[in-house]
């Protein structure tokens, strides 16, 4: 951005929308991508409470593709003990109960210090600072502190682009 707003290579406001634009979309991005994981990371849970049950003998599995998932991890991953008992403390399922915690904790956290926060953070003139609430705000699909991401994002390169500017003018 200096380097076009010394040169001027675009005017400051078509440069303004150039990088404002691919702010936005470069956040948006993060914003989709993790909320999408969160709904993979759904997915697998139920899906793993139904190998759970499988892997514990509560279950039949119904094919033979089943079959040998349980067989190797029951031999392999060790998920059960020497005597064929079940272990929880091995699983996924009891570290994902463990997330589910922790994901709550930081939801209430985020949510205390509001819209306000996110403003904030996304204002701060640091590069890649903004990645950390972009990800909460994906993982919680929080749209309203994403769009307050967002503004604050953009009003901070508006302050850069006419910073610039008027540094080389």
């Amino acid at each position: 951005m200096p380097i076009l707003s010394k040169y001027q290579v675009f005017s400051r406001t078509n440069l303004l929308f150039i990088v404002g634009l691919m702010g936005f979309l470069e956040m948006l991005g993060g914003y989709i991508g993790w909320s999408k994981f969160r709904g993979l990371m759904e997915k697998w849970l139920k899906d793993d409470i139904e190998f759970i049950k499988e892997l514990k003998g509560e279950k039949e599995t119904g094919d033979f593709i089943g079959w040998l998932k349980v067989h190797f991890a029951r031999k392999y991953l060790g998920l059960i003990t020497d005597d064929g008992e079940y272990d929880k403390f091995r699983s996924k399922r009891w570290l994902l109960q463990r997330f589910d915690k922790i994901s709550l904790w930081t939801w209430k956290a985020v949510k205390s210090g509001g819209v306000i926060l996110m403003f904030v953070l996304g204002a701060i003139p640091v590069p890649g600072f903004r990645v950390v609430p972009d990800i909460l705000c994906g993982t919680l699909r929080w749209r309203l502190g994403f769009i307050a991401l967002s503004v604050s994002n953009f009003l901070k390169t508006a302050a850069f682009v006419y910073g610039w500017s008027w540094i080389f003018s």
